[in-house]
């Protein structure tokens, strides 16, 4: 599995894949200050998939976490399943001078014997940010053809996609 957290074991989110006395499936914990949060295991057969690969994508503004994963079976990967909705976690894991932490992990639990388990990369990235248009209101204008070096106008209003403000520059192409 993977988490993320402060780097303290008292204090971070773990998506793992469990064998959970042979049900199988995708376990989400969070730990603050010792306090576990559980959800519902999502359930996959195991034995089966070829490969399951693990998200924690991180919402920075909205100070969350979303675990994901998804199932590839006869070399095809399926959609991602998201395991419950986003998580809050603490803005102190996101704040101050010391970067989020985030790693591997693998537990066994009780007398069970050693298996294998191995993960073929890991990777931080950031997401791209969202892009935004400009929507133009009224859509489009229609001109007539200027007589004697008459000029026409109209307005049009411009506007965000997500409605938050943003610089833009405004050009023409008339030839």
């Amino acid at each position: 599995g993977l988490f993320i957290g402060t780097g303290h074991q008292d204090n971070y989110a773990k998506l793992v894949v469990s064998a959970t006395g042979g049900a199988g499936g995708i376990e989400f914990l969070k730990e603050v200050s010792g306090f576990p949060t559980f959800r519902p295991q999502a359930a996959v057969a195991l034995p089966g998939p070829d490969a399951i690969d693990l998200y924690l994508t991180v919402d920075p503004a909205t100070r969350t976490v979303q675990p994901s994963f998804t199932v590839t079976t006869a070399g095809t990967t399926g959609p991602p399943t998201a395991v419950g909705a986003p998580e809050p976690i603490p803005a102190g894991w996101l704040s101050g001078t010391a970067a989020l932490a985030a790693g591997l992990i693998s537990t066994s639990n009780g007398a069970a014997p050693p298996f294998p388990a191995t993960w073929d990369f890991f990777e931080v990235v950031p997401e791209a940010a969202p892009t935004k248009s400009l929507v133009a209101s009224p859509t489009s204008v229609a001109f007539g053809a200027p007589q004697g070096g008459a000029s026409q106008s109209a307005n049009v209003a411009l506007s965000t996609s997500d409605g938050a403000a943003a610089p833009y520059l405004v050009t023409d192409n008339a030839t």
